[in-house]
């Protein structure tokens, strides 16, 4: 994989990338609908933004479960209470059916030394186990070979302005086609309007979103869809292209005609 640190440009997209990224990213992952029962892997890790919008969606889960009990504490004391504790507890249980879930396991890969620092010390000084419970490990290795996986073991694999620098595109590909459990979910989310065109800078090979669905078609996924994701109407730099792909079923079920819950 390639570093985006070498060139001017790629200094430019590396600022771009830590001022506008975070509220990006943090819309991207609750776009996901993690379960509770779900490996999540991260590739191209970055700053760890993603790990902190999982604690962010903890930190809502408690508070919600804080709410719930004190609902429930004042329906007790109510003799006609407004809002039943059973409507709360269906709200609640509806949310968790839709995802926004922090998984039972996240792993996060990343290339760059300087990441990698930025990473373990997020994990190890800022984040505390009280304040996020779900074993996190951090791999300094290529996501073109995770040795480390075994095959069909993760449920969701995500990347944000990443796939831009993943050559050869279809090594990266069939690498993480190999460790996505069937069903399992990939998904890149790209700003390719901050981008220099197609040739005009070596380390951003990746800049074409139907030539990135057509290796992900051509590799077995199904279902690969691009689009526009809004985030902030007043930053159109916030906005970012989501594209999606599942690794096909093992009985080759059509995945658009199956409920993913």
């Amino acid at each position: 994989m390639k570093s985006p640190t070498n060139t001017l440009r790629g200094q430019l997209a590396m600022y771009i990338m830590k001022t506008f990224n975070p509220p990006s990213i943090h819309a991207a992952v609750k776009r996901l609908e993690l379960k509770s029962t779900d490996t999540f892997l991260e590739i191209g890790a970055g700053h760890g933004e993603s790990l902190k919008a999982l604690v962010e969606i903890y930190h809502e889960q408690q508070t919600q479960q804080q709410n719930l009990a004190d609902m429930s504490n004042n329906a007790k004391k109510a003799s006609s209470p407004s809002r039943s504790l059973d409507d709360a507890s269906i709200e609640a249980n509806n949310s968790d059916a839709h995802g926004n879930n922090i998984p039972q396991k996240v792993i996060l890969v990343e290339i760059s030394s300087e990441f990698q620092r930025t990473l373990h010390h997020l994990v190890q000084n800022e984040i505390p186990k009280n304040m996020f419970p779900t074993p996190i490990e951090v791999h300094d290795t290529d996501c073109k070979s995770m040795t480390f996986l075994e095959d069909n073991s993760v449920d969701t694999i995500f990347g944000f302005n990443l796939v831009y620098f993943l050559h050869p595109l279809e090594e990266y590909i069939s690498e993480i086609k190999r460790v996505l459990k069937p069903g399992g979910k990939l998904v890149f989310g790209c700003k390719f309007g901050s981008l220099p065109k197609k040739g005009a800078c070596e380390v951003f090979v990746n800049v074409d979103r139907r030539e990135i669905c057509m290796v992900m078609e051509k590799a077995g996924f199904v279902d690969v869809v691009s689009e526009k994701v809004m985030v902030g109407d007043d930053n159109p730099m916030m906005n970012y292209v989501e594209i999606r792909g599942y690794k096909e079923e093992e009985d080759g079920l059509d995945l658009q005609l199956k409920s993913r819950i």
